[in-house]
């Protein structure tokens, strides 16, 4: 809870610490390791990045041999797929989280900022798009995802983000 807590803050000097130790208590937290991914790849720590990345993979897969279904484990490892160059496997990922549930705001979202990172602006615009019209309706947040910067250009993403005006 407190690297969550130091994250949405954005007090990464203490987020690594925080989800360190979360994880030396449960080391298959995929969360845990993709908050850790994020801050190494933003701080340009990029082997560790990617060893983070490959770590969130497989805590997933782990995961999901008990809750195949899970969209949330789904479009987390599915993210960590693109980071680690699977594309292929990261649309299968997302696909199968969009039929697990097909109308949670946060699996969409979460899915629209990995396509964007994929350069697959229509649906990653798509994606967002509906997230919005079914209750996603944090602008700030919008705003500040760094996965959603290629999309900013977009007049679309431009209108999205004025509804929530």
């Amino acid at each position: 809870i407190a690297g969550t807590a130091y994250d949405a803050a954005g007090q990464r000097d203490k987020v690594e610490k925080a989800f360190l130790a979360g994880l030396e208590l449960n080391p298959s937290n995929m969360r845990a390791y993709e908050v850790l991914g994020r801050l190494y790849t933003s701080t340009g720590r990029l082997d560790e990045a990617t060893e983070t990345e490959r770590r969130v993979v497989s805590a997933t897969e782990k995961h999901l041999e008990l809750y195949p279904d899970d969209a949330r484990a789904l479009y987390i490892g599915a993210q960590a797929l693109v980071a680690t160059s699977d594309a292929a496997r990261a649309r299968q990922w997302a696909e199968r989280a969009l039929e697990a549930a097909p109308d949670e705001p946060s699996v969409l979202y979460n899915l629209g900022c990995m396509y964007s990172l994929m350069g697959e602006r229509d649906k990653a615009i798509a994606l967002v798009d509906e997230a919005v019209k079914l209750g996603f309706g944090y602008r700030a947040w919008l705003e500040k995802d760094g996965d959603l910067d290629p999309l900013r250009d977009d007049p679309r993403f431009q209108a999205i983000l004025a509804r929530l005006a």
